[in-house]
Protein backbone atom coordinates (compact mmCIF):
# COMPACT_ATOMS: atom_id res chain seq x y z
CA UNK A 1 0.00 0.00 0.00
CA UNK A 2 1.29 3.42 -0.92
CA UNK A 3 1.58 6.10 1.63
CA UNK A 4 -1.61 8.07 2.65
CA UNK A 5 -2.82 11.19 1.53
CA UNK A 6 -2.88 13.61 4.44
CA UNK A 7 -5.48 16.42 4.79
CA UNK A 8 -6.41 18.70 7.73
CA UNK A 9 -10.02 19.59 8.20
CA UNK A 10 -9.79 22.62 10.71
CA UNK A 11 -13.26 23.44 12.43
CA UNK A 12 -13.34 27.63 13.14
CA UNK A 13 -14.77 28.79 16.53
CA UNK A 14 -14.71 30.19 19.80
CA UNK A 15 -14.62 27.19 21.58
CA UNK A 16 -15.27 28.68 24.70
CA UNK A 17 -19.02 29.43 23.41
CA UNK A 18 -20.00 25.98 21.95
CA UNK A 19 -23.36 27.08 20.35
CA UNK A 20 -23.39 30.10 18.58
CA UNK A 21 -23.39 30.95 15.11
CA UNK A 22 -19.36 31.91 15.57
CA UNK A 23 -18.60 28.35 16.56
CA UNK A 24 -20.85 26.42 13.57
CA UNK A 25 -18.02 25.28 12.06
CA UNK A 26 -16.75 23.59 15.40
CA UNK A 27 -20.04 21.92 15.58
CA UNK A 28 -20.11 20.32 12.05
CA UNK A 29 -16.03 19.52 12.50
CA UNK A 30 -17.61 16.79 15.09
CA UNK A 31 -20.68 15.71 12.51
CA UNK A 32 -17.48 15.46 9.87
CA UNK A 33 -15.56 13.18 12.45
CA UNK A 34 -18.28 10.91 12.71
CA UNK A 35 -18.98 10.68 9.51
CA UNK A 36 -15.35 9.67 8.54
CA UNK A 37 -15.46 6.98 11.52
CA UNK A 38 -18.93 5.62 9.66
CA UNK A 39 -17.17 5.21 6.53
CA UNK A 40 -16.57 1.50 5.53
CA UNK A 41 -12.88 -0.13 6.44
CA UNK A 42 -12.16 3.30 8.11
CA UNK A 43 -9.85 2.99 11.56
CA UNK A 44 -9.89 5.82 13.85
CA UNK A 45 -11.67 7.08 16.35
CA UNK A 46 -14.06 10.31 15.90
CA UNK A 47 -13.83 11.78 19.55
CA UNK A 48 -11.69 14.68 19.63
CA UNK A 49 -8.87 14.71 22.56
CA UNK A 50 -6.52 17.47 23.39
CA UNK A 51 -3.09 16.92 22.26
CA UNK A 52 -0.36 16.79 24.26
CA UNK A 53 0.54 20.47 24.23
CA UNK A 54 -2.69 21.40 24.62
CA UNK A 55 -2.86 23.59 21.16
CA UNK A 56 -6.14 22.00 20.03
CA UNK A 57 -8.82 18.79 19.97
CA UNK A 58 -8.17 16.61 17.53
CA UNK A 59 -8.90 12.90 16.13
CA UNK A 60 -7.30 11.00 13.22
CA UNK A 61 -9.00 8.66 10.80
CA UNK A 62 -7.79 6.76 8.02
CA UNK A 63 -10.19 5.53 4.57
CA UNK A 64 -9.45 3.28 2.50
CA UNK A 65 -8.45 3.80 -1.12
CA UNK A 66 -10.91 3.88 -3.58
CA UNK A 67 -11.14 0.65 -6.29
CA UNK A 68 -8.14 3.23 -8.69
CA UNK A 69 -5.84 4.19 -6.05
CA UNK A 70 -3.20 2.58 -3.34
CA UNK A 71 -2.88 5.30 -1.28
CA UNK A 72 -5.38 5.63 1.88
CA UNK A 73 -7.05 8.92 3.13
CA UNK A 74 -5.36 10.19 6.68
CA UNK A 75 -7.76 13.13 7.96
CA UNK A 76 -6.89 15.00 10.92
CA UNK A 77 -9.88 16.91 12.46
CA UNK A 78 -8.50 19.86 14.45
CA UNK A 79 -10.56 21.96 16.93
CA UNK A 80 -8.11 25.06 18.40
CA UNK A 81 -8.24 25.83 21.47
CA UNK A 82 -7.86 29.22 20.96
CA UNK A 83 -9.87 31.77 20.67
CA UNK A 84 -11.54 32.64 17.15
CA UNK A 85 -9.44 35.83 16.28
CA UNK A 86 -6.38 34.18 17.51
CA UNK A 87 -6.30 30.95 16.33
CA UNK A 88 -3.85 30.51 13.77
CA UNK A 89 -0.86 29.61 15.62
CA UNK A 90 -2.68 27.22 17.71
CA UNK A 91 -3.48 25.40 14.57
CA UNK A 92 0.29 25.42 12.72
CA UNK A 93 1.73 24.20 15.98
CA UNK A 94 -1.08 21.16 15.82
CA UNK A 95 -0.76 20.49 12.50
CA UNK A 96 3.21 20.64 12.23
CA UNK A 97 3.88 17.43 13.11
CA UNK A 98 1.19 15.98 10.60
CA UNK A 99 1.42 17.61 7.27
CA UNK A 100 5.38 17.54 5.77
CA UNK A 101 6.62 21.49 6.33
CA UNK A 102 6.59 23.88 3.85
CA UNK A 103 2.99 23.00 4.37
CA UNK A 104 1.37 21.95 1.45
CA UNK A 105 -1.77 24.36 2.20
CA UNK A 106 -3.77 23.13 -0.54
CA UNK A 107 -4.39 20.02 1.89
CA UNK A 108 -6.01 22.21 4.40
CA UNK A 109 -9.68 22.93 4.87
CA UNK A 110 -11.22 25.52 6.71
CA UNK A 111 -14.99 25.40 8.30
CA UNK A 112 -15.94 28.50 8.79
CA UNK A 113 -19.35 30.70 9.54
CA UNK A 114 -20.38 33.02 6.91
CA UNK A 115 -22.42 36.18 7.23
CA UNK A 116 -23.20 36.44 3.82
CA UNK A 117 -24.69 33.02 2.98
CA UNK A 118 -28.44 32.13 3.84
CA UNK A 119 -28.56 30.11 7.35
CA UNK A 120 -27.21 26.47 6.53
CA UNK A 121 -26.02 26.75 3.19
CA UNK A 122 -22.52 25.93 2.37
CA UNK A 123 -20.11 27.04 -0.37
CA UNK A 124 -16.55 25.43 -1.00
CA UNK A 125 -13.87 27.90 -2.24
CA UNK A 126 -10.12 28.20 -2.37
CA UNK A 127 -8.35 31.25 -1.29
CA UNK A 128 -9.52 34.28 -2.08
CA UNK A 129 -10.11 37.28 0.84
CA UNK A 130 -10.72 36.35 4.35
CA UNK A 131 -14.28 38.46 4.07
CA UNK A 132 -14.04 39.62 7.13
CA UNK A 133 -13.51 36.85 9.22
CA UNK A 134 -10.84 36.78 11.84
CA UNK A 135 -10.23 32.80 12.38
CA UNK A 136 -9.57 32.90 8.70
CA UNK A 137 -7.23 36.01 8.78
CA UNK A 138 -5.22 34.46 11.49
CA UNK A 139 -4.61 31.32 10.08
CA UNK A 140 -3.30 33.26 6.92
CA UNK A 141 -0.74 35.11 8.89
CA UNK A 142 0.31 32.28 10.72
CA UNK A 143 0.64 29.96 7.05
CA UNK A 144 1.69 33.50 5.31
CA UNK A 145 -0.71 32.62 2.43
CA UNK A 146 -4.21 32.58 1.39
CA UNK A 147 -4.05 29.45 -0.69
CA UNK A 148 -6.01 26.98 1.47
CA UNK A 149 -9.69 25.43 1.37
CA UNK A 150 -12.58 26.83 2.72
CA UNK A 151 -16.32 25.80 3.52
CA UNK A 152 -18.14 28.65 4.61
CA UNK A 153 -21.46 28.14 6.25
CA UNK A 154 -24.18 30.33 6.19
CA UNK A 155 -25.39 32.16 9.50
CA UNK A 156 -27.32 35.02 7.49
CA UNK A 157 -26.82 38.87 8.89
CA UNK A 158 -28.93 40.77 11.48
CA UNK A 159 -31.49 43.21 9.94
CA UNK A 160 -29.31 45.85 11.41
CA UNK A 161 -25.59 45.88 10.63
CA UNK A 162 -24.89 47.07 13.76
CA UNK A 163 -25.27 44.33 15.44
CA UNK A 164 -23.37 41.80 13.77
CA UNK A 165 -21.11 40.91 16.70
CA UNK A 166 -23.72 40.30 18.60
CA UNK A 167 -25.82 38.20 16.22
CA UNK A 168 -22.59 35.83 15.85
CA UNK A 169 -21.85 35.55 19.30
CA UNK A 170 -26.09 34.32 19.78
CA UNK A 171 -27.00 30.83 19.93
CA UNK A 172 -27.88 28.60 16.79
CA UNK A 173 -31.66 28.18 16.33
CA UNK A 174 -32.98 24.16 16.46
CA UNK A 175 -33.05 24.32 13.17
CA UNK A 176 -29.24 25.49 11.92
CA UNK A 177 -27.57 22.72 14.82
CA UNK A 178 -29.92 19.93 13.14
CA UNK A 179 -28.51 21.14 9.77
CA UNK A 180 -24.74 20.29 10.31
CA UNK A 181 -25.40 17.50 12.50
CA UNK A 182 -24.60 13.74 12.04
CA UNK A 183 -25.06 11.41 14.75
CA UNK A 184 -26.56 7.38 15.06
CA UNK A 185 -29.80 7.72 12.78
CA UNK A 186 -29.36 11.05 11.75
CA UNK A 187 -27.71 13.26 8.66
CA UNK A 188 -28.09 17.06 7.80
CA UNK A 189 -28.20 18.23 4.80
CA UNK A 190 -25.62 20.86 5.00
CA UNK A 191 -23.83 17.94 7.08
CA UNK A 192 -24.25 15.38 4.02
CA UNK A 193 -23.03 18.56 1.41
CA UNK A 194 -19.92 19.57 3.39
CA UNK A 195 -18.63 15.61 3.93
CA UNK A 196 -18.86 15.50 0.42
CA UNK A 197 -16.62 18.46 -0.65
CA UNK A 198 -14.36 17.30 1.92
CA UNK A 199 -13.76 13.67 0.29
CA UNK A 200 -13.71 15.86 -2.99
CA UNK A 201 -11.42 17.68 -2.46
CA UNK A 202 -9.08 15.68 -0.01
CA UNK A 203 -8.68 13.01 -2.95
CA UNK A 204 -8.08 15.44 -5.32
CA UNK A 205 -4.99 17.11 -3.44
CA UNK A 206 -1.70 16.40 -5.11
Amino acid sequence: MSAPRLFVVVGLGNYTHPSTRHSIGQILLSSLAYKASQEHLSTGSPNLLLTPKKTAWTSQITLPPPPDSEAPLKLLFVKPRALMNISGPSVVQTITSFLPQPYATYRILTLQDDLDLPPSTIKLQRGGSPRGHNGVRSLERSLGTRDFWRIRIGVGRPDNKADVAKWVLGALGRDEVRAVESEDGWEGEAARKAWAEVLKVAWGAE
